[in-house]
Parts: C-alpha cells; structure tokens; sequence
C-alpha cells in the first residue's frame, strides 16, 4: 500500500529497480533517472503521511496519497512530467502484479503529452563551417596537452556528427570497439543495445590519429568522458565558430539525421542507424525545409 511506513516502500522501490536493471536491461542513466524520480515519489509520500495518520480507509487513501505526490511536479514542463509519470505508473504496474497493492492504480496515472519539438539541426554547410574551423585550430596549439584536447575536441564532434551518435555512447566508446580497417565503431545504445556503426573513411582515418592514452577514445584517464564536459565542448566550439544559436550534441546527431533523410535515405535505415527501438522515434526527423517542400511540390503535385 502507498499510505504504509517509508522503510517498506524504500525496500520496494530497491526491488523495482534490480528487476528493471536485470529484466528489462535499463542504461544506467534510465535507472538513475528513476531512482531520483522514485526517491522524490517517496518523499511526497511521506509527506502525505505525516498528514493523515489518522485516516483509515486504505483504499481512498492510497488513491489520495498518490494524486497528493504527482501534484508535486505539475509545474515541471509536460515532457519532465511525462518521464516521471511514466516512470511512478510503471512502479504501480509491478506492484500490483507482484501482490503488493491490492488494486491497481496505474491506471489513475496520466502521462502528459509531450510537445512535437524539432531540435535545432545544422545546415550541412553549417557543420562544414565547424569542423573546419576546429581542425584550423589544432595547428595552432603548440603544447602536447593543449593539442591533444584540441584534437579530441574536434573529432568528438566530428564522431558525434558522422556517426549520429547520442552524447553518452560518444563518451564511453573504447579503443576496443573501433574497427579502422572496417570503418566502424561498436556502440552500446539505450538498453544496453549493441549496434555497428559505419564511418566514413576519412573519419576513421582521422580518428586514427588520436593519441591513445587509455581505454576510452576521448579520455586520457580510466574513466570514460563526463557528459557534462563533452556538451561544453560542443556548445564552446559552436560560440567560438561563430554559429548562431547555441549548439549541443543531439543537434550534431540530429542534423546528420536530416542530411541522410534529404539525401534520400529511407527510414528504416535511418532506424537502424539511430538505434531507435521504434520507427516513430525516427518519424520525427522527416520534417523538410521550406525549399526542399517547394521543391518536392514542384515536381510532384498533379496541378503542376
């Protein structure tokens, strides 16, 4: 039940989480995000029962107890709701199946609806501009240290872009999981999902290049890539380009997204390539510019 002690809801949430990182094969970063989001839930709870020790009927209370700790987060932006929601709906879900509530109460859980967003993307003389600029750069460092982040720098951009990866696959790619006689790299997506990545041969051929001071691609210590240092890598060198608005690592994967998709690629390559579960995670791509749509009504529409 929700309106029980905080020791038997902490024990359960444990137990939730070991059963969605061994059965479900959640990332890390997925189970950090739930844990937070579970641990908020049993605080909000917590506080509810502070406040109504002296109620008794479980049934109602259990349904009070949870609108009072959703209420929490009603000023989060819908697409944070709709994460935590999602989240505390499937926590109720298995509770119920596994016995520990004695009616189901997921159901009183409503996910928002998150806003159809289209990330920022980059003309592709845009990203030309930058990579260019970035490789400009490291013949003007003279010292090793300098020179070798400058270097990192560039081709984990270059990696981000070429490669359509997500910012934390780019971080924890090891030396281990390049091929530079296939041209590829072997990446670990969401959900611990492998797939081979295919790169250009003037990429891994730069990427060759890098010094290689430990196991991870773009760290010289034992420890992969912080996310947080590689966004400020690429939101520095998107400013120092001179880009117009601010850049962060999706836009680089997304901007390769919408390149291929005009460059006629289908999307279920373009599904593969992204390591999207589902082919509506890659619908979101297909949008068009104005003079690609004017172009394609030009030559498609029957009044033409």
């Amino acid at each position: 039940m929700l309106y029980t002690n905080r020791q038997l809801l902490s024990g359960l949430i444990c137990k939730y989480l070991k059963y969605q990182t061994n059965i479900k094969s959640i990332s890390s970063n997925t189970y950090k995000s739930y844990a937070t989001d579970l641990r908020q839930f049993l605080n909000s709870l917590n506080s509810f029962n502070e406040s109504h020790k002296k109620i008794t009927n479980y049934k109602d209370i259990n349904l009070s107890a949870l609108h009072f700790a959703l209420s929490r987060w009603s000023k989060l932006k819908p697409s944070s709701r709709n994460r935590k929601h999602a989240c505390i709906k499937s926590f109720l879900k298995w509770m119920y199946t596994e016995g520990h509530l004695n009616d189901p109460l997921d159901h009183h859980v409503i996910c928002p609806k998150r806003p159809n967003k289209t990330p920022n993307f980059l003309s592709v003389d845009e990203v030309i501009s930058l990579l260019r600029y970035l490789k400009s750069e490291i013949k003007n460092i003279n010292t090793h240290k300098n020179q070798y982040q400058t270097q990192r720098d560039y081709l984990l951009i270059l990696l981000l872009y070429s490669g359509a990866l997500r910012v934390s696959e780019a971080c924890h790619l090891k030396w281990k999981d390049f091929n530079s006689r296939q041209c590829q790299v072997l990446v670990l997506g969401k959900g611990n999902q492998e797939r081979i990545v295919s790169l250009p041969n003037n990429v891994s051929f730069e990427l060759n290049q890098l010094e290689r001071l430990g196991p991870y691609i773009f760290s010289n210590t034992l420890k992969p890539l912080n996310p947080r240092t590689a966004y400020k890598i690429v939101r520095n060198s998107g400013a120092a380009c001179g880009l117009t608005q601010p850049l962060n690592p999706h836009a680089l994967r997304h901007s390769l997204a919408t390149h291929l998709l005009s460059g006629g690629m289908n999307l279920r390559t373009l599904q593969t390539l992204l390591g999207h579960k589902s082919l509506t995670a890659t619908e979101k791509y297909t949008h068009l510019s104005l003079d690609q749509l004017s172009e394609v009504m030009r030559k498609s529409h029957p009044l033409k």
